[in-house]
């Protein structure tokens, strides 16, 4: 589970700019302390940054939320594919779903 986090996190901070990264001394992988914590939480929550940060996961979110709820949203559009193509009727030959 840990092995895909520094992925997960490149992506989030620095691509989509949705998150804080917590500051690590190399050989701090196991636990971190609460101090480190509580202080990018605080920043999350109480800076300028952290503002800005809260407002693109926002907005983020509702992207996230329309593609798969709504008509027309591409995960919807995909799940009905699926769907469609689950309750088709085997072909007697052998190719159908």
């Amino acid at each position: 589970m840990m092995a895909e986090q520094p992925l997960n996190a490149k992506f989030v901070v620095e691509e989509l700019e949705v998150g804080l990264r917590v500051p690590l001394k190399r050989d701090e992988i196991i636990a971190i302390d609460r101090e480190v914590i509580c202080d990018v939480v605080k920043e999350l929550m109480e800076s300028e940054n952290g503002k800005t940060i809260r407002e693109k996961a926002e907005a983020l979110g509702k992207l996230a939320r329309q593609v798969v709820h709504a008509k027309g949203g591409s995960s919807y559009e995909k799940l009905n594919d699926l769907i469609q193509c689950l309750c088709k009727p085997k072909d007697t030959k052998g190719n159908g779903p």
